[in-house]
Order: C-alpha cells, then structure tokens, then sequence
C-alpha cells in the first residue's frame, strides 16, 4: 500500500512465525488466555502508534510536494474525489495489516477476551476502539 509503511515493516525486528497467507507474526501459543490476550493487546496498541506515525510523516511528505507540483495535486484531488486509490488511503488513516503483530481475527479475539473481564470504563472504551481501528489495516 504505502511503500515506507512496507519497508518498515519488513525491516521490523520480531520472533516470527509464517501464518497461511505468508505473512509473519509473532509466535502465539495454542489457547488464547487473559494474560496472552493483554499480550497481543499492548503489542497492537504499538503497531497503532507506528502506523500512526507512519502515515503523519507520509501525509506531511505528500503535502510538501503537492506544493510546487500541480500534477500531484489533481492526482490527489482526483483519489480523494473518487474515494479510493493511495491518496485517499493515507488521508483516511489505513495501513498495510503487515505493520500488525498478529492476524486481525487473533488480535479482535483478544480484545474480545479483555472486555469480558475489565470493568473500568475508560479501558472498556480503548478496547472498543481499537476494534473499530482493526478495520483501517488492509
């Protein structure tokens, strides 16, 4: 998707383990468990803040450029128009699901876990969002 957020990405130091889409992930034991669930938690909670900054440093880069370049601009303005493309990508806050340290569908199993046991409103609502954020890696 973003070519920084890829190379990034690759460049990731972590324990791996090959998943079936050939992705990599860190290693999980068999059953998901409280404790591994605030694990896989904390760990998405840094690939939001990476992802985040990531796509601030792009969009910041492309808005620099579209300066003293009118072609890039009607090819932004043009994405954004359509919704869709890498300029409406960036300006809509995805990123590529290989910035994830674990497969979407382990990391919302996890969250899932935690909202059956915390009772503090304000984690309840962090766990919640982060759901929502699930979405926007691609």
């Amino acid at each position: 998707m973003f070519e920084g957020n890829l190379n990034r990405a690759k460049t990731r130091e972590k324990t791996c383990s090959s998943s079936q889409e050939g992705d990599q992930y860190y290693s999980q034991p068999d059953t998901l468990d409280k404790h591994w669930a605030q694990t896989i938690v904390r760990q998405y909670g840094e690939a939001l803040q990476e992802a985040n900054i990531l796509n601030g440093m792009a969009a910041i880069a492309l808005i620099k450029k579209m300066a003293n370049d009118e072609k890039l601009r009607k090819e932004v303005d043009n994405s954004l128009r359509k919704k869709k493309g890498e300029y409406y990508d960036l300006f809509c806050l995805k990123s590529s699901k290989s910035l994830l340290p674990y497969p979407k569908e382990t990391i919302k199993e996890a969250i899932e876990l935690l909202l059956q046991y915390d009772k503090d409103p304000d984690n309840i609502w962090l766990l919640k969002e982060g759901l929502k954020y699930l979405e926007y890696f691609e």
